[in-house]
């Protein structure tokens, strides 16, 4: 189930992860220069409307993440505190392949490179900070 939820979700998830990382930056950008060019106080509401709903949109996922990684690894816990080693045969066989594979916990993955985190999170912001601080240098510079 692990692998299916993973598998269904990576690719379209990955798209996601890079769409917000560039909307994020165009977006900060037009704010830039609609400040700076004394635009209209409605367009620049608007603006940072979209801005904060595409940080909170990713926040859900994240904090989605999170709340599966801790929820599966509890999950693991749980298997390992049953006295498996005295039931049947056939009872402990199939607990001890849910320990081993709840080792590894559910997250929502964005392809097969990151998954979805408090840390994700900051990545994206890090990241479009710093295309954003690229197109400043180029607005600043023309």
């Amino acid at each position: 189930m692990g692998n299916g939820v993973k598998d269904a979700y990576s690719a379209g998830l990955l798209v996601y992860l890079v769409n917000t990382n560039v909307i994020i930056c165009i977006v900060g950008y037009q704010i830039l220069i609609n400040f700076m060019a004394g635009g209209q106080k409605a367009e620049l509401v608007r603006l940072i409307l979209l801005m904060m709903q595409m940080y909170a949109m990713l926040n859900i996922y994240c904090m989605i993440s999170e709340h599966m990684t801790a929820e599966s690894l509890k999950c693991c816990e749980a298997f390992y505190n049953i006295r498996w080693y005295n039931l049947p045969i056939d009872c402990s066989k199939d607990i001890v392949f849910c320990i081993e594979r709840s080792q590894q916990p559910l997250a929502l993955w964005a392809g097969q490179f990151t998954t979805f985190s408090s840390v994700t999170l900051t990545d994206v912001t890090k990241a479009a900070l710093s295309y954003l601080s690229v197109l400043r240098s180029f607005m600043i510079a023309e």
